[in-house]
């Protein structure tokens, strides 16, 4: 027999309620019953039993993923020149992996959801009537871990320029490498400002312009504005710029996000959203809904704000997705994938829109769905296997959608919030050197992250 095994891989409207952690356990069996399935194709030899772990057949038996990732287990190059084959997988330890994902053991392909932070064994037994032989293999399924450098109150995360942005109660920092940050820049021993546009004491948003490589960040201090300083080349090539009411900015207005508008930038203030249509030289237009707390803004085809309600600028549209006088709406992300938004609010769960505002889907706590229903933020993933799977952050730790599945996965103390459920940002990073994903969580008191080694 041939046997190879591989593997690959702020302001009161728009503040947050608090609730308490999340430590949830996942207790589950396994177990697995014989099958068959003809083989297809000519065989090489006469008997060959293949393992592969995300197509990867090749290289030491073993491949490291993210908890809630999916992985595929395949026994498709496996052949016989002497009958069908039957097929028998076993993965140890038991735990709700087997379960999450539906798989059937005794198919030639299964795919799991890893639900712990651990190592998993992977053995394939192939029969073909005559003879049996079996082949082990190894994944490692990675959790959440708390980042030393930055041990302030994080608000807001933004990834642009190759490096990662992160705004707190006490500053603004970056990290250089979003592969494996050991160090945190402040940005206020780099960034030049006179008395008038001196860099505040703590920020509320941050947002990376990347086409402009420009830094936006903005607080809840009414006289603050917004403040931008030029990257251009890596390192700051332009002293910090406040832009305020003689700006053409929101006079006196709490800024409480900041987000991508076509070529410009888009900012939701206390009283209404504002648009700066060229982001390489910033004019700041009259406020949508002056008035309207916008405590998140998007792009979708158009200006949207969220606060009370939903609004759309165009067509003057006002959606109330969660039914309630008071939607709370803290977080919106157009999709990637699709044309819905999602919305996020920060006591009534989650839901996605189409482009006319109504309602396509809602997900709970209720629903069995969310580990809460206070969202503060969403990202997704940017591209590759995951491209389109949601990331939330909630006051009980972090829920992903997998859009795969269509199924939700919750991450609480027992994927390695220990201490960090209360999160309060988060952001996808994929590292332009070598792909390698890390999923960013501000909490209070730092960061947390997941990452493939």
């Amino acid at each position: 027999a041939i046997a190879t095994a591989g593997v690959g891989l702020g302001a009161a409207g728009c503040s947050f309620d608090r609730s308490g952690l999340d430590d949830d356990g996942r207790p589950g069996d396994g177990g697995a019953d014989d099958a068959t399935s003809p083989d297809s194709g000519p065989c090489p030899e006469p008997f060959v039993i293949s393992l592969a772990i995300d197509g990867v057949t090749s290289g030491a038996p073993r491949t490291r993923v993210l908890v809630g990732d999916t992985v595929t287990l395949a026994a498709t190059g496996s052949c016989s020149q002497r009958g069908p084959l039957s097929y028998v997988w076993q993965i140890s330890p038991i735990d709700d992996s087997r379960e999450t994902a539906r798989p059937t053991l005794t198919a030639a392909t299964v795919t799991l959801y890893p639900v712990l932070p651990r190592e998993y064994t992977v053995q394939l037994t192939v029969s073909d009537g005559v003879a049996s032989d079996s082949v082990d293999a190894l994944f490692v399924a990675h959790g959440f871990t708390e980042q030393t450098g930055v041990d302030n109150d994080v608000r807001d995360l933004a990834v642009g320029g190759g490096r990662l942005w992160i705004a707190t109660r006490t500053g603004a920092f970056r990290s250089d490498d979003l592969d494996d940050p050991t160090t945190f820049t402040d940005l206020e021993s780099e960034v030049d400002g006179d008395a008038e546009d001196a860099l505040p004491d703590g920020f509320d948003t941050v947002y990376f312009d990347d086409d402009d490589q420009a830094l936006w960040l903005g607080d809840k201090d009414a006289a603050a504005g917004v403040h931008r300083v030029d990257y251009g080349g890596g390192a700051p090539t332009s002293d910090l710029v406040r832009y305020d009411g003689l700006d053409g900015f929101v006079t006196d207005a709490e800024t409480h996000d900041i987000a991508a508008f076509g070529d410009g930038i888009a900012v939701g203030t206390s009283l209404g959203a504002t648009i700066a249509a060229d982001g390489a030289d910033p004019v700041f237009g009259a406020p949508f809904l002056l008035g309207v707390e916008m405590c998140a803004v998007a792009d979708r085809d158009g200006l949207w704000g969220g606060g009370l309600r939903v609004y759309a600028q165009e067509g003057d549209l006002s959606v109330e997705p969660f039914g309630e006088t008071d939607d709370k709406v803290r977080a919106l992300l157009p999709d990637p994938t699709g044309g819905e938004l999602w919305v996020g609010s920060d006591g009534f769960g989650v839901a996605s829109l189409d482009a006319a505002g109504a309602v396509m889907a809602r997900y709970t706590k209720e629903s069995g769905d969310l580990p809460t229903n206070h969202v503060r933020a969403i990202a997704t993933e940017p591209s590759g296997p995951f491209l389109g799977d949601l990331w939330l952050a909630t006051d009980k730790g972090i829920a992903r959608f997998k859009r795969d599945r269509e199924t939700w996965f919750d991450y609480g103390n027992t994927e390695g919030l220990m201490g960090h459920a209360d999160v309060r940002a988060i952001t996808v990073a994929i590292d332009p050197g070598n792909g390698r994903r890390t999923i960013w969580g501000g909490v209070n008191g730092g960061l947390v992250y997941m990452r493939t080694p």
